[in-house]
């Protein structure tokens, strides 16, 4: 009981964890449609989304001023929480 109960929040903490990455990144991405001054909201999710965006600026560079990095990133963090959730499940279904 005690490990079913485990493997059920790390799942969980694991499917919250990826749900706000998206969240904050889809934030990023229309806050950077509109003017604005940097406040705390857009310093937080520069500070939170740069990680993630930056490397892959890196090897796509905006192309006519359209930056297609946070696309590249939307894929890139669903397929790694595919991945993760993958090797999750197969680690916990001998449990």
């Amino acid at each position: 009981m005690f490990k079913v109960n485990i493997v059920n929040f790390i799942g969980t903490l694991i499917y919250v964890l990826y749900s706000i990455l998206v969240i904050l990144l889809t934030a990023r991405v229309i806050l950077s449609w509109f003017p604005h001054k940097s406040t705390f909201v857009s310093e937080f999710l520069n500070d939170v989304t740069d990680p993630i965006l930056k490397p892959v600026q890196k090897i796509i560079p905006p192309i006519s001023g359209i930056d297609f990095s946070p696309i590249i990133a939307f894929f890139l963090l669903r397929g790694l929480y595919s991945l993760v959730m993958i090797i999750f499940i197969s680690i916990t279904s001998g449990l």
